[in-house]
């Protein structure tokens, strides 16, 4: 059947079964065939403990935008070192997502999650009690390999354990826990950022998680796809009975899991074998190369250091400002699991994609405006080695520092050499005495700015958009998109890429905001969501309400299909079990046609 699957009434939109809305799509015929699995309090369970993996994906990977600040101070870390600490916890996922593909794949998607969430335990540990920051850093790795394991794992679950007419929205559910779990970050580094040492507090809580998600997984049920693949049909049929709901016949299902298994689980080499599998593999890549390089944790890890650069001065206000706009964040990747089964993966990524280009764009134009209004530096009056124009070049020198007057932040100030240490004031009021007034003050790491509002709320704007499609569709259409032999593997891979990507971004952020500004680091952030939008446009298929064999249909040429053993790459046991829970009967024209290569429905290769 390659028809797509309703959700509610807008099924047949979208590219579902012949593609023009009637009554006579598959969609809506299937829904007349059988009546279709209930959501059961065992799989919303399932869900909820599963979904604790992504609050900790989320806590963890955020908790240092507002430890950074109080880090930087306790240990005096270089731009290099912060980069390094923020960095080494996306090395470490890099690492976990590769090994958690291939361990998930041999001993199960459960007892890897179990292991997963000791190597968070043992980072907390680690990042709670380290003497240095070389300690801390290899806190955030161990840290890292915990969150890779929970990136590659968590989706591949849910998406095997659900049922495909809300699959795309439970999955989705790991993306809101992951902006839940970003959100209580940053209220932690604000309300103990004014408390000593505050930062191992905030490392000290992404434990209580961990705990939770370690017992909760003793009882909870492995994948059915995965016990079929390992040929524990009855257990298998057990689990899907509790997922499914009483009543509803899981034999058929079990039966077309099982065909689509009969092939060993396969690793990077059967998916390189084989051309449509290989089309598969690139656009997973390309979507998580997407997610990253349209700058999603250059806000997420340095949210506080970007409020700084924006104008914000307190550390504790900067705090509690991230702590709003990832709450603006996680309200709207809630949106985004509403919309997802009924706006389509395609279209809500593309709209999504849309206003993350835009906001991009704002927020460059908030610093393009902040750097050029920017206190003007009296060069008569600086020293000879911080002669710089203005604060924020000033600024972006670590051995200077700014001094202006406190009560006219636009007036022109004077860059001073050391001015970042704790006799500033001194410093600038003696080097500085043509102030009349005593009131002047010294800036050590933050340019006053009118604009900083507006960065707030290119920042609001951005995560909004982001929320609704770009954060949450790359990990559901990649834990869709695999068939069920190499589907563990392929969507490992995939994530390695993401955090490769991330890597790249959050070693690379301070750095480019010192070679070609911080309005032309944005800037070019815009560009890249712009080219995103247009290959997203061309090359991503529509999967909403497909079965999961179904969608791997779509990424064959015509020859490639006739080839296949007589279409089970089409076939499903979630489509197969709602058709045979009615009488048989032929398939009507529109039904029996919805299984042939839609062309305008496949990439554009």
């Amino acid at each position: 059947m390659g028809g797509g699957l309703a959700f509610g009434a807008s099924s047949s939109r979208g590219g579902g079964g012949s593609g023009d809305g009637s009554d006579d799509g598959a969609g809506l015929s299937l829904l007349r065939r059988g009546p279709r699995p209930t959501f059961t309090v065992d799989l919303l369970l399932l869900t909820i403990c599963a979904g604790f993996g992504g609050t900790l994906f989320g806590y963890d990977t955020s908790v240092i935008s507002g430890a950074l600040l109080l880090l930087e101070k306790e240990f005096s870390l270089s731009d290099f070192q912060k980069e390094v600490v923020v960095a080494l916890t996306v090395a470490g996922a890099f690492v976990g997502s590769i090994v958690s593909g291939g361990l998930s794949s041999k001993i199960g998607r459960k007892p890897s999650i179990i292991i997963g969430s000791l190597v968070f335990l043992a980072g907390a540990a680690i990042l709670t009690f380290s003497p240095n920051w070389q300690i801390l850093a290899v806190g955030r790795f161990v840290v890292g390999l915990g969150v890779g394991a929970a990136s590659a794992t968590v989706p591949v679950y849910i998406g095997e354990c659900a049922p495909s007419h809300i699959r795309g929205a439970l999955t989705a559910v790991n993306t809101v826990c992951i902006a839940t779990g970003q959100c209580l970050a940053n209220i932690v580094d604000a309300a103990f950022s004014t408390v000593p040492s505050g930062w191992r507090y905030m490392f000290a809580i992404s434990a209580i998680p961990a705990v939770v998600q370690f017992v909760a997984f003793f009882f909870l049920p492995e994948s059915p796809r995965f016990l079929v693949a390992k040929g524990e049909r009855p257990r298998a049929g057990l689990v899907l009975r509790k997922l499914r709901g009483k009543g509803f016949n899981v034999e058929p299902e079990l039966d077309s899991i099982e065909a689509a298994n009969t092939q060993r689980q396969g690793g990077l080499m059967d998916i390189l074998a084989q051309p449509h599998l290989r089309r598969i593999l690139f656009l997973a890549c390309m979507l998580q190369v997407i997610n990253q390089v349209t700058a999603i944790n250059t806000v997420m890890y340095y949210s506080g250091t970007i409020l700084k650069m924006a104008g914000i001065t307190s550390d504790t206000q900067a705090m509690w400002i991230s702590a709003l706009v990832t709450g603006v964040f996680s309200v709207f990747t809630v949106f985004g699991l509403l919309l997802v089964e009924r706006a389509g993966r395609r279209s809500l990524l593309l709209w999504s994609l849309v206003g993350v280009f835009v906001s991009l764009l704002v927020m460059a134009q908030a610093f393009y405006l902040s750097q050029t209004h920017s206190p003007a530096g009296n060069n008569t009056l600086s020293d000879p080695t911080c002669a710089h124009p203005n604060c924020v070049t000033c600024l972006q020198h670590h051995h200077c520092g700014f001094c202006v007057d406190a009560g006219s932040h636009q007036r022109s100030g004077v860059c001073l050499a050391n001015a970042n240490t704790s006799a500033v004031p001194a410093a600038c009021v003696d080097a500085a005495h043509w102030y009349a007034s005593a009131g002047d003050v010294a800036i050590s790491n933050v340019c006053p700015s009118p604009y900083s509002i507006l960065t707030i709320v290119s920042m609001c704007l951005y995560l909004s958009a982001f929320g609704l499609g770009v954060a949450a569709l790359p990990w559901t259409i990649n834990a869709e998109i695999f068939p069920t032999h190499v589907r563990a593997a392929g969507t490992g891979y995939a994530a390695a890429i993401n955090w490769v990507c991330n890597l790249g971004v959050s070693l690379s952020f301070l750095s480019l905001t010192n070679a070609i500004t911080r309005a032309g680091t944005f800037w070019l952030y815009s560009a890249i969501a712009l080219l995103s939008i247009v290959y997203v446009y061309f090359a991503l298929p529509e999967t909403k309400g497909r079965s999961l064999e179904q969608i791997e249909a779509l990424f064959m040429r015509p020859d490639e299909q006739r080839a296949s053993v007589h279409g089970d790459a089409g076939h499903d046991g979630e489509d197969d079990a709602h058709s045979q829970q009615a009488q048989k009967r032929p398939l009507k024209p529109a039904e029996a046609n919805a299984t042939t290569y839609n062309s305008i429905n496949a990439p554009k290769w």
